[in-house]
């Protein structure tokens, strides 16, 4: 199943149940859909809680307007 969920910039989504405030939606580097990560006690490390379908953030579209962020961190 699937869960509507908005992100503090007012983008809106539909994601995994298991979604939580403060969870981190990414775009990886070609990648056709955001993720939805989880941070752990360890500042760098993240969970993978899902995928997430965002409207102008699917195939590359977020990457256009954000392709000088770049974030690297370890996922468990």
């Amino acid at each position: 199943g699937h869960r509507f969920f908005s992100t503090v910039e007012g983008r809106i989504g539909l994601g995994p149940l298991g979604i939580k405030p403060g969870d981190d939606v990414c775009v990886l580097l070609n990648g056709p859909i955001p993720f939805i990560f989880r941070q752990k006690e360890a500042k760098d490390n993240f969970e993978h809680v899902g995928h997430a379908y965002m409207y102008r953030i699917m195939y590359g579209e977020a990457l256009e307007k954000h392709s000088d962020e770049e974030s690297v961190f370890l996922l468990e």
